[in-house]
């Protein structure tokens, strides 16, 4: 259970500000009937975090216990990173022409791929060793970051400090991740 609650809100805060937010922000302008937009996100969040979790579980038969934790050490310290880098606008995929949910679920499925919400699973999985959680709690991170845009209202970005809350994870993921990884190479 530790796994799903840790995942979740890595996931989550990870997310917050980022490109499938703002994706999903202008999926809520386009589309008036947020209700498949919604459906397309989970479908997407899911399928990626159990792709994810899959791979985080390969990887753990492959390698020893303190290389899985220095992993899951390399995915906190690469969100970190991630958190601190300029955030460029998402391709709206206004040409698309298979409606709000294929749309949705094709566009944030494939946006998905090397976000960190991505490693972020996959670390967990692959250092927690329990994929199943850390893809449920991954996927929910995700589709609640997702959400905020859709419930709140696209405009919600302007309300927020983005700027404050990402550099704030990046300092936390940075530190979590830095401690993690010298205990997991013995140095502390």
């Amino acid at each position: 259970m530790d796994t799903l609650l840790l995942t979740l809100l890595a996931c989550l805060w990870g997310e917050t500000g980022d490109r499938s937010q703002m994706l999903t922000a202008a999926f809520a302008r386009r589309w008036p009937g947020r209700l498949t937009v919604i459906l397309g996100l989970v479908v997407a969040a899911a399928a990626n975090a159990a792709l994810s979790a899959w791979a985080g579980s390969f990887i753990a038969t492959s390698i020893g216990v303190g290389a899985r934790g220095l992993f899951l050490a390399l995915a906190l310290l690469a969100a970190s990173v991630a958190m601190l880098m300029p955030v460029k606008t998402p391709d709206l995929l206004v040409r698309w022409r298979v409606g709000a949910f294929g749309t949705s679920a094709l566009g944030l499925f494939i946006l998905g791929f090397g976000e960190s919400a991505q490693f972020l699973i996959a670390g967990m999985a692959t250092a927690r060793a329990e994929p199943s959680w850390a893809a449920v709690g991954g996927a929910t991170g995700v589709i609640l970051a997702c959400l905020l845009p859709l419930i709140c209202g696209p405009d919600i970005f302007s309300r927020l400090p983005l700027r404050m809350v990402r550099r704030t994870g990046a300092a936390i993921f940075f530190l979590i991740g830095s401690a993690m990884a010298l205990a997991a190479l013995g140095l502390l």
